[in-house]
């Protein structure tokens, strides 16, 4: 990021330094503000001045971005400050090499945040932690909610993150800045303090044009002259918007061949600029500043010559990370001089290094958000689907033009990959061959051509699995990526299932060899596929090793086991099938890589066994009960416990997430279910009526009603809102095991210990069917996705299949 303009924002950087150097200051101070308004700038510059006085100290920084895989991974955040610290302050240096050596030997990353937190700052001796020399060590971290899901709507990952930090023997003290307003949570206040706010939109408008104004004079001046009126101007088109100014600037100077008549003619137009129709009140200002330089890129060009600019500039927008002029003019089969041109049309926007092979970046985040949005961007719209089904095209272009077997030259498979320099695989696979390796099924999952398909794509994808689909893999491997393939290869099944399914298959199977042995994928992994497996067919050679006994005729169904060595009470998906997370007897909620099957987060913190665990509607959260009596919430990205929930007399038995994420509803063996707020922790209801334990808890698919399956031989069907039990549905002759609402929530079905499953009409409370069949206890039911049928699992290893609406 840059930094302020020397005389711009003293005030505002005088009071982030007194707050830093006073030691009864909060200890958080929060910085937000619109998008391009210079909150980055400000972070810089404060970084810049903490690191010039001797009365405060820059403990660390972290400069978050969407752009960039590195700066946009909250898990790196951590063991980054600490690296920082460890350059600046030795005592600490040592002892953090020390804690370091204690610990495994697993990726710091795959940790969780308390993990990293104690290793780095909570286990370090406190002799150490005086680093400072009494003087408070100022961390900064700019744009966290760009490291943030965007589903992670009420920012816990914020407090979960500065819980922590400020938890640690360090005398910390933080900066954090966000587009959003951030709101932390009372609970963080009470473990923590208060915090400071600064909304950078609210300083007045008369401090912030004079800044302004004060750095377009700096910019301007020496390129126009006599322009002290048409500055004035401009500085009040801008407002409060640093952006609209940086922008300006670059719209105004570049290309430096422009004239000064044409330079006038520039700062005149953004002047004088008006929308071709009205945006929102915070975009409508940079909205016409992008779109007057849009006007200027294509006026007078031919339409030949602008498809030609729009190529590039979408291509820039649509990659999946930052890419070189060198990389991008290659995955689009131009020269390099060419793209620099198509793209210098747009210096005003792009930061286009005069080097082929530094990468190209957009100065701010609001432009491709303003080309993605019809109802701003109108002609100039960008349209996503369309752009990534050519770059998915050209990239399945590039592998099949340059793939090959051994494409390293290692000569023998049982030469491992530790042993290839990375000079020598950087040569074989050149930038623009990696990203096509990385990101063709990205782009072509976002092209969303599965439904309307592509002749040419499906063309190229023919080639591909026909020719290329092992020295794709191989290549994966080579680039420490293959952890990838699995995933990608799921979603192209939809295209070409059979081989696509099988390489998912082979990959799962033969992936803890394969990521250290690339050529072992046209040898080992072959040999063990099934007889009757098509990969196996399409590229078996005689140099496959022949399996004499053993192999299976074709796969089973169980593509992946978990080992998790202790008796496991319940498992469950991520809605995006990512992860799967699960509650075990060692009192562990588990969440688990489907690529290797090891643990990727281990989330401790329950007293006793765990006996159900959930994933909130959309991933971002995970939700446990146990016979400790608690439900506790978690952060699945941070692993970080957010709330535990009290309030039960006994066991909790099962736990639940309303459809909207609000809510919270658990089961206890104390008779009750409870319904808690997952903001605040708060018991919102207690449900009482139930005459045994409470097994199984569910909430209807639009949040309004909550069933309920017990040991008293009933279900119950309560009102969310007004807490009161609706109907009782009786008929079970045994205890009540689980309970399910049909996905559009017109009946029930429930499984029990006398043998059989009942639908239920929900309105009615009727019994309308009662499935009979099993020969021991049913211990779960579940409704199919569209309401069709019903599977029920009993004790003895039995799953049964039923006709919901003929009861077979």
């Amino acid at each position: 990021p840059r930094g302020c303009m020397e005389g711009t924002r003293i005030g505002t950087l005088a009071r982030l330094m007194t707050w830093a150097s006073n030691p009864n200051s909060p200890s958080v101070y929060l910085v937000n503000g619109m998008a391009g308004i210079g909150k980055s700038a400000i972070a810089w510059s404060f970084c810049k001045a903490l690191a010039a006085v001797p009365y405060c100290q820059l403990g660390g920084s972290f400069f978050c971005s969407r752009q960039s895989d590195i700066r946009n991974n909250v898990e790196r955040i951590l063991p980054t400050i600490a690296f920082q610290l460890a350059c600046r302050f030795p005592p600490y240096r040592q002892a953090m090499v020390n804690a370091l050596k204690e610990t495994s030997h697993a990726s710091f990353s795959s940790k969780t945040l308390q993990e990293q937190a104690k290793t780095l700052f909570m286990d370090i001796p406190p002799t150490t932690c005086e680093i400072s020399k009494k003087v408070p060590v100022v961390v900064v971290i700019d744009a966290l909610d760009e490291c943030v899901p965007s589903t992670d709507t009420s920012f816990s990952i914020v407090s979960d993150f500065l819980r922590v930090i400020l938890r640690s023997n360090f005398p910390f003290k933080v900066l954090l800045t966000s587009h959003e307003e951030l709101t932390l949570d009372q609970s963080f206040r009470s473990n923590i303090g208060d915090y400071a706010t600064l909304k950078v939109h609210d300083i007045e408008l008369a401090i912030v044009k004079e800044d302004i104004e004060r750095y377009l004079r700096r910019q301007l001046c020496a390129v126009i002259q006599d322009a002290d009126e048409d500055i004035t101007a401009l500085a009040k088109k801008c407002g409060k918007l640093f952006i609209f100014a940086f922008t300006g600037v670059k719209y105004i100077r570049l290309p430096l061949g422009l004239s000064l008549m044409d330079r006038r003619q520039r700062l005149l137009a953004l002047i004088n600029v008006s929308p071709s129709e009205p945006s929102s009140k915070r975009s409508k200002d940079i909205d016409k500043l992008y779109q007057r330089i849009l006007m200027d890129a294509y006026e007078g060009k031919k339409q030949s010559e602008i498809n030609r600019l729009r190529m590039a500039l979408d291509t820039v927008v649509c990659l999946r990370q930052p890419q070189s002029v060198a990389v991008t003019a290659a995955l689009l089969g131009k020269q390099s001089a060419d793209v620099r041109t198509y793209l210098g049309n747009f210096s005003s926007v792009l930061d286009i290094p005069d080097d082929d092979n530094s990468l190209v970046y957009i100065f701010h985040a609001s432009f491709p958000d303003y080309l993605l949005d019809k109802s701003r961007s109108h002609d100039y719209h960008l349209d996503p689907t369309e752009h990534h089904a050519k770059l998915a095209s050209k990239c399945l272009e590039k592998m099949n033009s340059l793939l090959h077997r051994d494409i390293c030259k290692m000569e023998t498979r049982k030469r491992l990959n530790s042993e290839v320099s990375e000079d020598v695989i950087r040569k074989h696979i050149p930038d623009d061959l990696g990203y096509a390796c990385t990101f063709w099924v990205s782009h072509l999952d976002a092209s969303k051509l599965a439904s309307n398909g592509s002749a040419s794509i499906t063309e190229k994808l023919k080639i591909f699995v026909e020719y290329h689909l092992l020295n794709w893999l191989e290549c994966l491997s080579l680039m420490k990526e293959l952890h990838i393939a699995v995933a990608c290869l799921r979603k192209t099944i939809v295209y070409l299932s059979r081989l696509f399914l099988d390489a998912q298959r082979m990959v799962s199977q033969s992936y803890h060899f394969l990521k250290d042995h690339a050529l072992e994928v046209y040898s080992a992994a072959l040999a063990w596929l099934p007889k009757k497996s098509r990969l196996r067919k399409q590229y078996s050679t005689e140099m496959v090793p022949r399996i004499v006994e053993g192999l299976d005729e074709d796969w089973n169904a169980c593509e992946l086991t978990l080992q998790c060595r202790v008796s496991v009470r319940s498992v469950v998906f991520s809605p995006d099938g990512s992860f799967i997370a699960s509650a075990s007897h060692d009192k562990i909620v588990r969440i688990w890589n489907l690529v290797t099957g090891g643990a990727l987060k281990e989330l401790k913190g329950h007293e006793d066994g765990v006996t159900s665990v959930v994933f909130s509607p959309d991933g971002s959260f995970i939700a446990s009960a146990s016979y400790d009596k608690t439900v506790r919430i978690w952060n699945v990205v941070m692993g970080a416990a957010l709330k535990e929930l009290k309030g039960h007399q006994d066991w909790v038995t099962s736990v639940v997430f309303s459809p909207d994420g609000s809510f919270i509803a658990s089961a206890s063996r104390d008779k009750t279910v409870r319904i808690w707020n997952i903001v605040t922790g708060e018991a919102l209801k207690e449900l009482k009526g139930h005459e045994d334990w409470v097994t199984s808890v569910v909430f209807s698919p639009d949040g309004s009603f909550i069933a309920s399956a017990s040991h008293d031989k009933t279900v119950r069907i309560w009102n969310v809102v007004r807490g009161e039990a609706l109907k009782e549905l009786k008929g079970h002759k045994d205890w009540v095991t689980s309970v399910v609402f049909s996905p559009d929530g017109s009946f029930i079905a429930s499984a029990s210990d006398d043998k059989t499953v009942r639908i239920w009409n929900v309105m009615t409370g009727e019994a309308l069917k009662e499935l009979k069949g099993h020969k021991y206890q049913v211990s779960s039911v579940v409704f199919s996705p569209n309401g069709s049928f019903i599977a029920s699992a009993s004790d003895y290893r039995t799953v049964r299949i039923w006709n919901v609406a003929t009861g077979e």
